[in-house]
């Protein structure tokens, strides 16, 4: 429909990068054919997300550019953080572990994080960042729980690494209610035969299940999603974008305000 070529049957890439659910040919193509502005999703699907940190987040003019002074950088990395001694996450993991390696099991199932160890981190990811985990448990109606695992890049540094150059500007209450009363104009107290044949007006909330993980982290930025592991010498790599990192938020508002443009 939208004239996608379909993806390549060969593609080379990093032993370490995460291939991201969404078709990126497709999200492409269907730029292509509307002539929208933000060719940046596609390439982020297809090649990796930047962090802002080794590779610069390119503004389109989708929202406005930040009001806020760029944030003193950070020197400390990878090795000198585990020069200083063993490195443990937050208490709330901690003291928590069996929920937290339920939550880590899916993550790894799913492709979004792999285990290391050390030496990789010396030899692959020695300039990067490692960032402690929480995790935070909440108890549904059902008595299920529902787990969400935060990488905090901004007690270790890795935030400050980070170069945000838009402003992430959510819908109002008043944009709701503004699209619906546009949408009521469209057509004036119609007829039931009219109603009958005209298309019905709905208003639909989509709730991504693991939003942000949709989005691959590029090869170059792997080195700043490093956090301890469980269990000493272990080490996890988050290969998906995840809550903590300071650009994921716009990143995803990108994708999902690019997807409102085109339905």
């Amino acid at each position: 429909a939208v004239g996608a070529k379909g993806k390549m049957k060969a593609q080379l890439k990093s032993k370490w990068t995460f291939t991201s659910p969404i078709h990126g040919d497709i999200l492409e193509a269907w730029t292509s054919k509307a002539a929208d502005p933000d060719t940046e999703v596609a390439k982020w699907v297809t090649e990796g997300t930047p962090l802002g940190i080794n590779c610069d987040i390119k503004s389109k003019g989708i929202f406005p550019p930040s009001d806020r002074d760029a944030e003193q950088e950070s020197m400390v990395d990878a090795a000198m953080q585990m020069a200083r001694g063993s490195l443990v996450n937050y208490t709330s993991v901690m003291e928590n572990k069996e929920d937290t390696k339920v939550e880590v099991d899916r993550l790894e199932r799913l492709g979004f994080l792999k285990k290391i160890d050390g030496k990789t981190v010396r030899d692959e990811f020695s300039q990067g960042t490692i960032s402690k985990l929480a995790i935070i448990i909440k108890e549904r109606p059902d008595k299920t729980k529902k787990r969400r695992l935060i990488i905090d890049l901004r007690r270790s540094g890795g935030n400050s690494k980070a170069r945000l150059e838009e402003r992430l500007v959510l819908p109002r209450a008043m944009d709701a209610v503004a699209m619906m009363r546009t949408m009521s104009k469209l057509q004036e107290a119609p007829s039931a035969a009219e109603q009958r044949e005209m298309w019905k007006r709905e208003m639909v909330l989509i709730d991504v299940a693991d939003a942000f993980p949709h989005l691959a982290v590029h090869h170059q930025e792997l080195e700043h999603c490093v956090t301890p592991g469980l269990h000493e010498g272990e080490f996890f790599l988050f290969r998906a974008l995840l809550f903590g990192y300071k650009t994921a938020p716009l990143l995803w508002s990108r994708v999902a305000a690019w997807l409102g443009r085109m339905i």
